[in-house]
């Protein structure tokens, strides 16, 4: 009876420490970790959100670059902080849903952070260079049917949501060609400007500037709907492909153990900042969709992901390279 006593009072207390906590959540500087060098989409994300989330909390939040080994450095920094909220990390939900897939990892994403709320999505995009001859989906799927192995395919890497709804749309148009990764979005935009590569799936924001200004052609768009920033490019679907529907999600997230409260404050702050105009203008005018949900629905959501694009990348034999 003592014994059930005190696990009853161990409970009760260690709930309003809980409460207590992040009732005064946050006393100081808060840090957002992006597992990528400075200047990419995750970081633009990053330091967006972050001045939204500082004014709201009334602290500094001060972005953390910490790149390396495919966001895994980055990650195992956060996975290893105090769960206490003031270590967050933003990164795209393949690294969840993909990444332990394909390699072995330090940690377990699924069972040593805790899903907080998506805050972007990122369609992504079939661009072909001008030397390539293309000015349709359909064009370009009709010359890789007739020349097989003959085009250059590229993707920024092959442990991505961007890899993989090439994939996709590589077997439904039942087509070959010469996957050639890069090891970032940079390098493969150079090489289909330098048309040592025909076509390239990348972030719409990554390619945009360079459509617009007639020096790339877009084929189409992978989101459920046309690109406010591409009005005109069709989306997979409307060119008859509608399997390599898919966007890179990228999200928030913190250390396991950290209570449920504090989850609760960061998740209801970020949307706010996703609903305020200035915000979804700035990821709009980057081609990305300013997106928010509850800690529960984004974990359902990366689950549904992980069994798409996770089992997807298992079957297709991808390793990290």
């Amino acid at each position: 009876m003592n014994l059930v006593f005190s696990v009853v009072i161990l409970t009760i207390f260690s709930a309003s420490s809980g409460i207590a906590q992040a009732q005064g959540y946050p006393t100081k500087p808060v840090r957002i970790v992006v597992p990528f060098a400075a200047g990419g989409p995750v970081d633009f994300i990053a330091r967006a959100l972050g001045a939204k989330l500082s004014a709201s909390f009334g602290q500094p939040v001060i972005v953390d670059n910490r790149a390396g080994a495919s966001t895994i450095v980055g990650t195992e920094n956060v996975v290893k902080s105090s769960p206490d909220g003031y270590s967050i990390l933003i990164v795209g939900a393949g690294a969840r849903t993909i990444l332990p897939f394909v390699t072995r990892l330090p940690y377990d994403p699924a069972k040593d952070l805790i899903a907080v709320s998506p805050v972007a999505s990122a369609p992504q995009i079939f661009v072909a260079s001008t030397k390539a001859g293309y000015s349709s989906l359909g064009g370009f799927i009709a010359y890789a049917k007739s020349h097989p192995g003959k085009v250059n395919f590229g993707s920024v890497g092959n442990t991505t949501i961007t890899y993989l709804v090439g994939a996709v749309l590589k077997k439904e148009a039942g087509i070959q060609v010469q996957d050639i990764p890069y090891g970032g979005g940079a390098p493969a935009v150079q090489a289909l400007l330098g048309g040592e590569i025909d076509v390239l799936t990348a972030d719409v924001s990554a390619v945009a500037p360079q459509i617009k200004a007639g020096k790339l052609i877009a084929l189409a768009v992978t989101s459920a709907t046309r690109s406010a920033l591409l009005p005109d490019v069709p989306t997979v679907a409307e060119a008859g492909y509608p399997g390599a529907l898919g966007s890179n999600i990228y999200g928030m997230f913190v250390a396991k153990n950290t209570s449920k409260e504090i989850v609760q404050k960061i998740s209801q702050a970020t949307a706010a900042a996703v609903k305020t105009p200035d915000l979804q203008d700035r990821f709009g005018n980057a081609g990305m969709l300013a997106i928010s949900s509850s800690p529960d629905e984004f974990e359902k959501q990366l689950r549904a992901d992980a069994g798409k694009w996770g089992s997807l990348a298992k079957s297709l034999g991808v390793r990290l390279e």
